[in-house]
């Protein structure tokens, strides 16, 4: 059976969470959530002994901080350009607080949302006697900060906590320690991951549950995750971009982009799913792509194929074009003749 490599995109998620240029208006949505009467947090209750201010006014400092990033945002060209920037004028105290806060809005979303249907279809499909059983042949390359592929598989393993399904589903991910089963079924987030980490091995995502509605719990849940995020100087966010210095596991040495080589430079098969290959991206994009020796045949899901395949032949010029096979029907997630 064929080595197939997923590689996914923001499209891939589209039909539950925001592409980056619809963003700063459901972060204006969010902020009217979280301004609602009925979601207000106590203005006499703290979170712990070592944030010295009330539930309510860590609530309204969020808010405010909100505001100042949509403002910030409609003046660039997305989220990512504004992060960008910071990043090379070295301003990373305020870096932080965007990921912290993108964190806490797809935490939100997510939770508000549940999943793209497209991922239950998929696992449908893959899934065989068990819901442990999935295909050794596939491994997915994400770009994608979400939970979709965690909150997704809990609809099959009943259990609804995330790490456990991160661990069934194998996933590695930038800024988070992981001993990824070789040889296995895995998921890959190149861009790393919504949460925070003590830089051990312990990922908070601070939502015990996404099964569960939204209430003024979320509510609480959310403004501690981002409390906790700025103020406690042990946590850090685990999203990260590509222009970032990649992070390295103090115990094998390998960082994400090295992981996701080893684990699909044997690729027969790529599919492409809602991803554009954005230029952020592009070197490492090189180094996954040129490192897939093996590879025979492309499809490309997306509405718009054409200038995904030619940015696809951009990167590997020397693959044949007749080998590349567009699909623009995206009602559900493309499963290769080859599966």
């Amino acid at each position: 059976m064929s080595k197939i490599v997923y590689l996914f995109g923001a499209g891939a998620s589209c039909e539950c969470l925001p592409m980056v240029r619809n963003m700063t208006d459901r972060i204006i949505q969010f902020i009217s959530f979280l301004e609602l009467v009925d979601n207000q947090l106590s203005p006499n209750e703290i979170f712990d002994t070592a944030l010295d201010r009330t539930k309510a006014e860590y609530q309204e400092s969020m808010i405010k901080d909100l505001k100042q990033l949509v403002e910030s945002c409609k003046n660039h060209a997305s989220i990512d350009t504004y992060a960008k920037k910071l990043f090379v004028k070295s301003r990373h105290g305020e870096l932080k607080k965007l990921k912290i806060g993108l964190s806490a809005f797809l935490l939100f979303e997510q939770a508000l949302q549940n999943t793209d249907s497209r991922y239950d279809a998929f696992y449908a499909s893959l899934l065989k006697t068990s819901t442990t059983e999935l295909p050794e042949t596939i491994r997915i390359l994400s770009w994608n900060y979400d939970f979709q592929f965690e909150i997704a598989y809990m609809e099959y393993s009943e259990d609804y906590r995330h790490w456990a399904s991160a661990h069934t589903l194998n996933i590695a991910s930038k800024h988070i320690r992981t001993n990824n089963r070789a040889n296995a079924f895995g998921i890959y987030k190149l861009n790393g991951t919504v949460g925070l980490t003590d830089g051990l091995t312990r990922h908070f995502t601070f939502i015990d549950n996404f099964k569960l509605p939204v209430t003024i719990e979320t509510v609480n849940q959310i403004v501690y995750f981002y409390t906790s995020g700025l103020f406690n100087s042990k946590l850090y966010p685990t999203i990260s971009f590509a222009w970032e210095e990649d992070f390295y596991d103090v115990t094998t040495r390998k960082s994400i982009i090295s992981q996701a080589i080893e684990a699909t430079e044997d690729a027969e098969v790529l599919v492409i799913i809602g991803y554009s290959f954005p230029f952020f991206n592009r070197e490492i994009d090189r180094k996954l792509i040129k490192s897939m020796r093996d590879l025979r045949k492309v499809y490309v899901q997306d509405i718009n194929t054409g200038g995904v395949i030619q940015r696809f032949k951009a990167i590997r010029p020397d693959f044949n074009f007749p080998e590349i096979e567009p699909y623009k029907e995206v009602e559900q997630f493309l499963l290769p003749d080859e599966l």
